[in-house]
């Protein structure tokens, strides 16, 4: 088993971690990231929001449904209208 002995700096580290992910081709990295920046949306909802926004037209749809899974209904809908 390994144990992370870095600390991490919400939400910095965590979107600099989602920009290397973000055109991984596999499903299974997608859904990882997207849940990473859904577990961040608890404590930061409005900055992992403002990053989906940004990269919405590239990021995979995979990962910003679960980026944007707890968040409330008109930032869901924002997240997910088409441009």
């Amino acid at each position: 088993m390994y144990h992370c002995t870095a600390e991490i700096s919400l939400p910095g580290d965590i979107l600099e971690i989602a920009d290397i992910l973000l055109m991984d081709q596999d499903d299974l990295v997608r859904k990882g990231y997207g849940w990473m920046l859904k577990a961040a949306s608890e404590a930061h909802q409005q900055e992992i929001h403002d990053y989906v926004m940004k990269r919405k037209t590239e990021m995979p749809r995979t990962s910003l449904r679960y980026a944007i899974e707890k968040m409330p209904k008109e930032l869901k809908a924002a997240a997910m209208e088409k441009q």
